[in-house]
């Protein structure tokens, strides 16, 4: 997959979160299970993935100083997943740094604001990085060691997809919400993840492209 649209599909599953999130009553945003996370905390989580992101995507040089390069070939978007998965498995879990705020202190209409504005700036920071740059410059993932700028994309454009799902697994029946949306015709997690990973294969060193079925 291209930059452009691997930057697109990266915004709008991060608008489907903030968009699911907002779709629920105040009390289901606060819900609870156990120490699972609310949906404001799972939002405030987003928030602090993506400032670090926004800031390192504003010099290559500096990126490229700091964490260096990748000569390995390229995971695809299966090995990628299996990899992330099998590192929540085995007890991966987000620094301390990107664990939320307490669920009462946080304001939706606040972290939306701010997660809408640094998914403009990372995908108007992405247009300084050519193709080849996305396969070349090394980021460092928490517990997968170094990904290549388009492997951390394609991971990050799964982890609003990621948490949603926690969401929905938290026994907030969703689908009691009355008066509001179909979470079906909000976001159907399942078949957005599906599609994820059908529409993206990766071919060797010949790069992404789309595979069609």
């Amino acid at each position: 997959m291209e930059k452009q649209e691997l930057a697109e599909r990266f915004t709008r599953n991060h608008l489907q979160l903030v968009d699911f999130v907002t779709a629920l009553s105040p009390a289901q945003q606060q819900f609870k299970a156990g120490e699972k996370w609310t949906a404001l905390q799972q939002l405030h989580h987003i928030v602090l993935v993506l400032q670090p992101i926004d800031f390192i995507l504003g010099s290559k040089e500096k990126m490229e100083e700091k964490f260096g390069t990748i000569s390995r070939g390229g995971m695809s978007y299966d090995e990628l997943l299996q990899n992330y998965f099998k590192g929540l498995s085995n007890g991966g879990k987000a620094p301390e740094r990107f664990l939320p705020a307490a669920s009462a202190t946080l304001n939706l209409e606040e972290m939306s604001v701010s997660i809408k504005s640094l998914l403009a700036h990372i995908s108007e920071q992405l247009n300084g990085f050519s193709e080849a740059d996305m396969d070349r410059i090394a980021v460092p993932h928490p517990f997968l060691g170094n990904l290549s700028l388009r492997e951390m994309l394609y991971l990050m454009s799964y982890h609003p997809i990621h948490h949603l799902n926690q969401i929905g697994n938290t026994n907030l029946y969703i689908q009691q919400i009355k008066g509001r949306p179909s979470p079906k015709r909000i976001v159907n997690t399942m078949y957005l993840r599906k599609q994820f990973r059908r529409s993206i294969q990766y071919s060797g060193s010949t790069g992404w492209h789309r595979r069609h079925r």
